[in-house]
């Protein structure tokens, strides 16, 4: 298992290096989304702890607030446990000794893992942040 930052693990981690000086980490990140497909792809939309530092100059400038979505393939070895409405949940990405990559996203009340081949940043959504009431 390599020590990897999770972006760098990612087919294209040039997708969010260019947008922060210092990629956050995805602890104590939000799920906003979750797909399984039966293809061996699954998707993450996950809501980043903090707005970039260098935000795409196409992206509306009230926003303030970004979320990342992640696409897995080559998935197997899915495990889902738990409340699955909007946890939070630390995320951990690495690389295995045979290539493969490991997923674990914890939080108080849900678990998801699985393994995959590769993994792409496919896009950010932006938005403004309102508190939930």
């Amino acid at each position: 298992m390599t020590k990897e930052p999770w972006f760098r693990i990612a087919d294209n981690p040039k997708a969010i290096e260019t947008l922060y000086e210092s990629v956050p980490t995805l602890g104590a990140v939000e799920l906003s989304w979750l797909e399984v497909r039966a293809e061996g792809r699954l998707s993450l939309v996950l809501r980043l702890p903090r707005y970039p530092d260098h935000p795409s100059p196409k992206w509306d400038t009230r926003c303030n607030a970004v979320s990342v979505h992640l696409a897995f393939y080559g998935v197997h070895q899915v495990e889902l446990s738990g409340a699955i409405a909007f946890p939070v949940l630390d995320v951990a990405v690495s690389r295995q000794g045979d290539g493969t990559i490991a997923i674990t996203a914890q939080g108080s009340a849900t678990r998801i893992a699985f393994a995959c081949s590769d993994f792409r940043i496919e896009r950010f959504d932006t938005y403004i942040d309102q508190p939930r009431t």
